[in-house]
């Protein structure tokens, strides 16, 4: 008997590893006559291989019990699902037992023995080990394709095999968290996008970047006429708004994605940077929750289009008089200039917002006027102080303004 455990152990890591998670299910099946699946930390299922409608997202997931973090087993009476942890990482796998009566549960815990949980746990740990070993490449790749870094390309896309082609169009887009702080693991929500886009005939190639995921999309073609599809970028439009739900419903976490135009692969930088601004110009919108593409900001993106150094000067030249009476008198002229425009120049609102009187408001305002030698009452101003604003608030966010070029500096 003392021989026999080994050589079962050896049975089991084998099949697995020749035939994956399905022959663990198979081992189960002798003894449990119920549906087995195999989920990662989050839900991920494994197992079954393609569960589902490959068009549903939901279908990759399932919930796990928001009460088990500290325990080994749970049973859902509601659902009739059986829920086992094996593993305490991020390489942590749950097996579950779907439509169990509640008289079956102590025999299942029973029946699901040792070894079948260590070949689950190497499965998942491996995916694990090499997830982790194409990190590092795949940080390296967002270096060399977005800011320029010295790396030899060819020898990188080998390693985290992904085939780029430098006389391809390609689009570039970001989707990061609302809130400060996320919980949201980009590392393994990469792995879950490109998997899911895999599956319904999408292109992606998946990158964690600085607490958010970068996504490139290869450009589709019409079959008939080699055009780009337009069809494509809807496709992968109305597939981030169910992933966007999907990762708020799983990590409790709102999130937002950004997408920059298609370009070459020597200058996919401009997308990269396109989709850094639509992000950065939606959260001054103030809105969240959103997916929004550079090509779709209205005049912004004419303006967001021109060189970043014209834009530099727009910016200067429109509220540098302001910049520095704040700067020597310690002031809030543009802060105040910001918010009554955000607030659709409703003078009350705004001064209550910055708990001050409206006295004190108009006192500002005219202030402005006397600095920039303008009208604030007329429209076409308003609009030049609102756009201008705006673009200023955007470089600055984005790295490309002038308060981020004098820091560096210092």
């Amino acid at each position: 008997m003392q021989k026999k455990a080994p050589s079962d152990v050896y049975y089991l890591l084998n099949g697995m590893l020749e035939e994956g998670l399905s022959f663990i299910a198979a081992h189960l099946g002798k003894t449990i006559k119920y549906p087995v699946v195999f989920t990662d930390a989050i839900g991920r299922i494994h197992y079954p291989d393609e569960p589902g409608s490959p068009l549903r997202l939901d279908d990759l997931f399932i919930e796990l019990p928001r009460g088990m973090k500290d325990q080994e087993y749970y049973y859902d009476a509601d659902k009739r699902n059986l829920y086992l942890r094996i593993g305490e990482t991020r390489g942590t796998a749950y097996i579950v037992i779907e439509n169990l009566p509640r008289s079956m549960v102590a025999q299942t815990i029973a029946d699901i023995d040792d070894k079948s949980k260590l070949a689950v746990k190497y499965y998942f740990y491996n995916l694990e080990k090499l997830r982790q070993s194409q990190t590092r490449f795949k940080q390296e790749l967002v270096e060399y394709l977005f800011f320029k870094s010295q790396f030899n390309i060819r020898d990188y896309l080998k390693l985290i095999q992904q085939e780029l082609q430098l006389d391809k169009p390609y689009m570039a887009a970001i989707m990061k968290a609302d809130q400060a702080n996320s919980k949201v693991d980009w590392e393994l929500l990469s792995s879950y996008t490109a998997h899911h886009l895999k599956r319904i005939g999408l292109e992606i190639i998946p990158l964690f970047w600085n607490d958010s995921m970068i996504a490139i999309f290869p450009v589709s073609y019409k079959k008939d006429t080699l055009e780009v599809d337009p069809e494509w970028v809807n496709q992968i439009i109305q597939n981030s708004y169910k992933f966007r739900d999907i990762v708020s419903r799983i990590f409790e976490q709102d999130i937002s994605i950004a997408f920059g135009q298609t370009y070459i692969l020597n200058e996919l930088h401009k997308s990269f940077n396109e989709a850094r601004i639509a992000m950065a110009l939606a959260r001054l919108m103030g809105k969240k929750k959103f997916v929004q593409q550079f090509a779709e900001m209205g005049v912004f993106t004419c303006i967001f289009s021109a060189d970043v150094n014209l834009l530099r000067s727009y910016t200067i030249n429109t509220l540098g008089k302001l910049l520095d009476y704040d700067q020597a008198n310690n002031t809030q002229l543009l802060d105040t200039l910001r918010h009554l425009l955000d607030n659709n120049i409703n003078w009350k609102c705004t001064a209550d917002h910055l708990c001050i009187h409206v006295n004190t408001l108009d006192y500002r305002v005219k202030k402005v006027e006397e600095l920039l030698g303008v009208d604030f009452s007329t429209m076409e101003t308003r609009v030049n102080l609102y756009v201008a604003i705006k673009v200023w608030d955007v470089l600055n966010m984005t790295g490309f303004g002038i308060k981020e070029d004098s820091d560096k500096k210092q």
